[in-house]
């Protein structure tokens, strides 16, 4: 029976059914391997959030879960959420930004099987630009 925290001779395990899939199509465009978020748990250092309202960290939060950002305490250059923790860095935000919700749906509409990474920046890039366009 799947659940998130078991009990195991008073050890806790974790089991976290069908975490893994892989689909694979393949072309001479792309390679067809997909991934996809089936669980996704996201750890908080409860003394680095004191001070901040729950509306600007809940968006911080579904921007940590709907994407896979690697550089947290870096300022990114647009004002965005991601923004929020960043030591010094004059391009915070206090809600979801215009550029985090085209990010998104950039990342989200980009076709998921691109092989080069180059592909897929451009890909969200152009992507982006059309719905700050649209606005």
């Amino acid at each position: 029976m799947p659940c998130f925290t078991c009990l195991s001779r008073g050890a806790p395990t974790e089991y976290l059914s069908d975490a893994t899939y892989a689909g694979v199509t393949g072309s001479r465009v792309s390679d067809g391997v997909r991934s996809a978020f089936y669980h996704i748990i996201i750890v908080a250092d409860i003394n680095r959030l004191t001070g901040y309202e729950a509306g600007p960290l809940a968006d911080y939060i579904a921007m940590l879960a709907l994407t896979q950002l690697n550089s947290l305490d870096t300022c990114q250059q647009l004002p965005s959420i991601v923004n929020m923790l960043a030591k010094g860095c004059e391009a915070k935000a206090g809600v979801l930004t215009e550029n985090d919700i085209a990010y998104l749906r950039g990342l989200y509409k980009m076709s998921p099987d691109r092989r080069l990474l180059a592909t897929q920046k451009g890909e969200i890039a152009d992507l982006m630009s059309e719905t700050l366009g649209a606005q």
